[in-house]
């Protein structure tokens, strides 16, 4: 397998490869890229630089705390890499925290208007929300409001805008999520870098352990977290330098040539030259 670039430079920014493929250098001089090699998670390096948000490595809604907690620092601990020296700043504010607290009173219900003897009901989402059990009734006298309404579960992971559906009287029932509906808890809504260490790759778990004193008593919340190529320096990119009629000892995934002149690359599925 081939594929043949025959003139590249930096302004054309990052080629994606079919497959994994070694990269050769058929110039008469050599050439500098910037590789993604393979396996995505092969790049061993730092955090990409200190205040760069971490948020997107943290469960959604967790953990919740009591109170909330001005940016504290945290020191990472390794569960599998080698990576060593990364610490985290948190910071928890009071937030959505993913639990349906109020129902139905603002909720906007679409469908038909069915009677219904009082029961539970789990309805299914188009969102990521799980575990809510509601019990009601309905009288059936238009608009549709459920009766005697009683939340068995408030479940977790639900936002504004997820839509529930309800089978209520053998009859289809929507309705939507809004604000009010949400409950609040105190959740880690920022969170950095405040050391990036070294040696780790996508694919690593590390964990922080959050900590708060309430009443006298102390609270600890361990967190494991997977780290991803985007916190990472370089994005899981390396610089490889080609001279001419070399090819590279590891396959790529993409590749970038370096300069403002036009190099060619041969991308081939073989052993290296």
């Amino acid at each position: 397998m081939y594929k043949y670039y025959s003139a590249l430079q930096e302004t054309d920014g990052y080629q994606v490869l079919p497959r994994p493929l070694y990269l050769h250098n058929d110039n008469a001089g050599a050439i500098t890229l910037d590789i993604k090699p393979f396996p995505e998670n092969s790049v061993i390096t730092s955090f990409a630089a200190t205040n760069t948000s971490v948020v997107s490595l943290f469960p959604a809604f967790s953990p919740q705390l009591k109170q909330a907690q001005v940016a504290t620092q945290y020191t990472a601990t390794t569960i599998s890499g080698i990576g060593k020296g990364a610490k985290i700043t948190t910071t928890v504010t009071e937030t959505q925290n993913g639990k349906i607290a109020t129902f139905p009173s603002t909720m906007s219900f679409t469908g038909n208007n069915v009677g219904a003897d009082l029961a539970e009901y789990t309805p299914t989402t188009d969102g990521s929300g799980t575990g809510f059990v509601v019990r009601f009734s309905n009288s059936g006298t238009p608009p549709f409001a459920p009766q005697n309404v009683n939340i068995i579960s408030q479940g977790t992971g639900y936002e504004v805008g997820d839509e529930l559906t309800f089978v209520v009287g053998g009859e289809t029932i929507v309705g939507t999520l809004v604000t009010a509906n949400i409950g609040l808890g105190f959740l880690v809504t920022a969170a950095t870098s405040s050391a990036i260490g070294d040696n780790y790759a996508a694919g690593d778990i590390i964990e922080i352990t959050l900590a708060e004193t309430f009443d006298t008593v102390e609270y600890t919340y361990p967190i494991r977290l997977t780290i991803t190529n985007d916190v990472l320096k370089d994005a899981g990119a390396v610089p490889l330098k080609l001279n001419a009629g070399e090819t590279s000892v590891v396959p790529a995934l993409e590749f970038e040539v370096q300069g403002a002149a036009d190099k060619s690359v041969l991308a081939l599925l073989a052993e290296p030259i």
